[in-house]
């Protein structure tokens, strides 16, 4: 995750994560594309569910990695930045049960004309989230999203429970 507060993030932060070499984590991933014909949505929304689960946590889009360590700030080129964010939005709030709202969505512009998309997700207050009413549910590893098995999704409910007492 990114130390600073969403709305503070500019390019230089994100010119600075490649720079210094700042690997992905189990607080952070990097994304080249967003959803569509290079970034499927089942696996975006499968990496957002993960978040959701085992946040907080950073997904940025728009840049892109080797092996979990970002390479460049290539940014991606939307027609309109404010409908893109809500698109993105609509996608996590649309496909999640039970359905997530702990998110914020960051569009950083680059001098070259293009937009890396940061969506910040907190620990969802009903969690387990799991995409659709038949998908699976994800975590975070250290490795990036993983699925839960049955043990992990009940200690998970359980530690909801607490959270919410």
């Amino acid at each position: 995750m990114l130390p600073l507060e969403i709305t503070a993030i500019e390019s230089t932060h994100l010119y600075a994560l490649v720079e210094n070499g700042v690997a992905e984590s189990r607080f952070l991933e990097y994304k080249q594309a967003i959803p569509g014909p290079n970034w499927s949505r089942d696996r975006f929304l499968a990496t957002a569910a993960s978040f959701a689960n085992d946040g907080p946590g950073d997904l940025v889009l728009g840049i892109t990695c080797d092996a979990g360590v970002p390479t460049d700030v290539t940014g991606v080129e939307v027609d309109d930045v404010d409908a893109e964010v809500l698109r993105l939005d609509q996608l996590i709030r649309d496909n999640f049960d039970p359905p997530y709202h702990q998110h914020r969505i960051q569009p950083v512009p680059l001098d070259n004309g293009r937009t890396v998309f940061v969506i910040r997700f907190s620990l969802g207050y009903e969690r387990p989230h799991r995409i659709g009413s038949k998908g699976h549910i994800f975590g975070r590893g250290a490795a990036g999203k993983v699925p839960l098995d049955m043990l992990q999704v009940r200690n998970m409910i359980l530690q909801g429970k607490e959270y919410e007492s």
